[in-house]
């Protein structure tokens, strides 16, 4: 049979291709309005802080995060697992923003809110693609991305997986659909088919390296095969201007098995996925929490989704967990109402059909995160309706224009509906916003919500303690112990506060409770090093120390209080070990190299220790801090005592311009002053030095040879060279032959020569007893002087 053939006139043809060329520019545009009010609508958040909810694990306090994507980071991001996720492309993300943006906030949050305000525009130029209805696309791209349960995903810094996996997801239901819109029997056209296949399956690899979320996504293309691309013989094509995939129908086993790639890496995310939260404690066991009751709230926790996608008011970002049971008559009013809109949109699946892969779409897609497997200790979160909400708003809004196709006098209030929707969810996501600002505000907000929320107790708790609210931070733990008896992070809390009171015991005791409520909580740990630190006890401090690295190997200030413990307790290469630790996660860091330089030159790696503090003040310097004698004084002795004198005396004079009476600095300067042959100067910075040094026999030596020995009378004393020079012989027991000289001199100045011959004899003998010969050789000198009645005079 001949195909009949309809040619189109000339005039024609050009209206078609200039509708066709309009097309492209005006969906363009579309795109663009929605990327651009996405970006307007969250702007708020460009003045926002990081939250205490994850925020430090995943950049305020990762130092592998904030180093930037060196290779390092990078084999670290894919090699470890850390916050109880495998996720190597977020953490690349956050690298990035760490190298370009530092620990600026506010860029991290916008770079969320791009990310959002691209799989915006990205989903309506899918749903475009796919549907051919352009208007009901951008609409159901306005309702999800402007919908108040976004405000979670988006504004929050730590919800970067979310943002990112679904701008893969999107890429991958995107190359899908244009494979399978482009098959055909040649060669070119199986081609391309498996080309864009590829891009798919390598797109969902990167969303689910994002965030396993997407492990249902290939459930996903098949419900696309059955609408609207009409893969299937099931499916009469209900609607014309819906374009269909290219081919014959396929069965369902064909369809299965084309997807089996994609099906891989779901499995393999998912394996992933499961043994990184058993292995870092995440996952509550079926003991705990047996399966009945997790199937009797997950039915109340899809129902309470569907709650708040009509009234999403009354938002959090923690629903405490509440055990159901198959007597709470909420459990079986879940049940009715998921049974009867399951039973709809199978009865209206050949009329409606995207009533079914909608609904379907928004159960399929929450199942990892329903509660089946039990992670954490939340009940539902919003951001778990991220991916999920594209179905059940997609549905929602075909049903709506199906409904109103065949009346037309209900389109234009269905227009105004659809913008007042638009508009309503809008206003109630820019009300919503505020409330991540910071951490304080979004604790507050939570217990609005729910008021006995021991999360957000704690977390309340934790910002009065950083305000110096002590007694207030106290009561808000009490609070959240009241509510949940074993809330470790509530003990953690607590422990802090009583270190801020310098109540070491009781800070102690708190931190303990809380490793007995969770023994791999590193924090508490941590915060057990630090109590046994003050109190002295070394060994426990080790211990806790070394427990919490091993828990978190992240855990920079863990690790320097480890260094710290094995400094104190004079192990010195563990201790070296520990700050050189730290300063591999947090380069530069003051405190470590003042440490390591401390360990150093107890080992007697004395370039060593001087480069170390020389890092250390380049460091302080760079963050603003030009208040650092102590730095300076070591940099001066340790110079000096390396023979440097120039370079010693810059660092000891920086010393005496912010502290005038430091004593070392005036021994050293004095010192130095001696060396030059400078007395009176030396006798100067000796005379600073010695009321808070009364007991240093080197001050108390140079200080009594110079009163005795001075060519210039007023600077000679002979009485207070002979008081210090017998605190000299006495402090070393009158061993030292160089003291038992300096006294023998202070004696003659005295005019005492009987008790200087005497000294003199003593510093001879003693001398020659240890081989000094040119010591003995010059006490016989001055020995000869003494006999005589004479002083030294130099």
């Amino acid at each position: 049979m001949s195909r009949l053939r309809i040619e189109l006139s000339p005039h024609e043809t050009r209206r078609k291709n200039a509708r066709a060329g309009l097309r492209v520019p005006l969906l363009g545009l579309a795109a663009l309005i929605l990327f651009i009010g996405t970006l307007v609508l969250y702007a708020p958040v460009r003045s926002f802080d990081f939250v205490n909810l994850d925020d430090p694990d995943y950049v305020a306090n990762n130092p592998r995060v904030q180093a930037g994507p060196t290779p390092e980071s990078l084999r670290w991001a894919f090699t470890r697992v850390h916050s109880s996720n495998w996720h190597p492309l977020t953490w690349i993300s956050h690298m990035l923003d760490c190298a370009w943006f530092g620990l600026d906030p506010g860029r991290h949050h916008m770079v969320n809110v791009v990310w959002h305000s691209l799989s915006a525009a990205l989903l309506f130029g899918w749903l475009t693609h796919l549907t051919g209805r352009p208007g009901l696309a951008w609409l159901v791209a306005a309702l999800w991305a402007w919908h108040p349960l976004r405000v979670e995903s988006v504004a929050w810094v730590s919800e970067r997986k979310d943002v990112l996996s679904l701008a893969f997801g999107l890429g991958c239901l995107w190359a899908y659909t244009s494979a399978v819109r482009t098959r055909s029997g040649n060669g070119s056209g199986r081609a391309r088919f498996w080309v864009r296949m590829v891009l798919a399956w390598l797109s969902l690899a990167l969303g689910l390296m994002a965030k396993p979320m997407l492990v249902t996504l290939p459930c996903v293309l098949l419900l696309l095969d059955y609408w609207p691309l009409q893969r299937t013989p099931a499916l009469i094509h209900p609607d014309p201007r819906t374009p269909a995939a290219r081919g014959a129908p396929q069965s369902w086993s064909r369809l299965v098995i084309e997807k089996i790639p994609f099906f891989l890496l779901s499995a393999t995310s998912s394996v992933i996925t499961l043994r990184a939260q058993s292995v870092s404690g995440a996952t509550v066991p079926l003991e705990v929490l047996p399966l009945s009751t997790r199937l009797a709230q997950a039915f109340v926790s899809y129902a309470t989704y569907l709650e708040k996608t009509l009234f999403p008011i009354h938002l959090a970002p923690f629903y405490p967990y509440e055990p159901r049971s198959w007597g709470d008559p909420i459990v079986w009013q879940s049940v009715g109402l998921l049974l009867l809109l399951t039973l709809a949109a199978a009865l209206w699946r050949r009329r409606s059909p995207w009533l079914a892969v909608g609904w379907l779409w928004f159960l399929g897609t929450l199942v990892p995160v329903i509660g089946l497997v039990q992670v954490g200790e939340q009940a539902m979160a919003d951001r778990y309706t991220y991916l999920p909400h594209i179905g059940l708003i997609w549905a929602a809004v075909w049903w709506a224009a199906s409904a109103v196709a065949g009346i037309p006098i209900l389109r234009a209030p269905a227009l105004l509906a659809a913008a007042g929707l638009i508009g309503a969810g809008a206003l109630l996501t820019r009300g919503q916003l505020p409330h991540w600002r910071n951490t304080a505000a979004l604790a507050e907000q939570t217990l609005r919500v729910t008021p006995k929320n021991y999360l957000a107790l704690t977390q309340l708790a934790n910002v009065r303690l950083e305000q110096g609210r002590l007694e207030e931070a106290r009561r808000l733990c009490e609070e959240a112990l009241a509510v949940r008896p074993r809330y470790a992070e509530a003990y953690n809390t607590l422990g802090n506060v009583h270190l801020r009171r310098r109540d070491w015991q009781r800070a102690r005791e708190a931190f303990e409770e809380a490793i007995r409520c969770n023994p791999t909580y590193p924090d508490a740990w941590h915060g057990l090093a630090v109590a046994a630190s003050e109190q002295g006890q070394w060994e426990t401090a080790i211990h806790a120390a070394a427990r919490a690295v091993e828990l978190w190997p992240l855990h920079t200030a863990a690790w320097f209080t480890l260094a710290r413990a094995h400094h104190q307790a004079g192990h010195l290469e563990e201790a070296r070990t520990a700050y050189q630790r730290v300063l591999e996660l947090k380069p530069g860091s003051p405190a470590a190299l003042q440490g390591l330089g401390a360990v150093l030159a107890l080992q007697g790696d004395l370039e060593g220790a001087c480069r170390a503090y020389e890092q250390a003040l380049a460091g302080q310097t760079r963050e603003g801090q030009t208040h650092t004698p102590d730095i300076h004084l070591r940099l001066g002795v340790l110079r000096f005592r390396l023979g440097q004198p120039e370079r010693a005396e810059p660092h000891l004079r920086q010393v005496l311009e912010s502290e005038p009476d430091q004593p070392l600095a005036h021994a050293y300067l004095g010192h130095l002053e001696l060396a030059r042959g400078h007395k009176d100067r030396a006798a100067e910075h000796y005379r600073r030095a010695l009321p808070q040094m009364p007991d240093d026999v080197e001050l108390l030596n140079n200080l009594a040879w110079i009163l005795a020995t001075h060519t210039n009378a007023a600077v000679r004393d002979g009485p207070l060279a002979v008081k210090l020079g017998e605190r000299a012989a006495q402090l070393t027991q009158e061993r030292v032959p160089v003291i038992l000289g300096t006294l023998a001199a202070a004696y003659a100045e005295a005019g005492r020569f009987t008790d200087a011959i005497a000294a003199a004899e003593k510093a001879i003998a003693r001398a020659t007893e240890l081989g000094q010969t040119q010591l003995v050789e010059r006490n016989r000198e001055l020995l000869r002087l003494y006999r005589s009645g004479q002083p030294v005079r130099e």
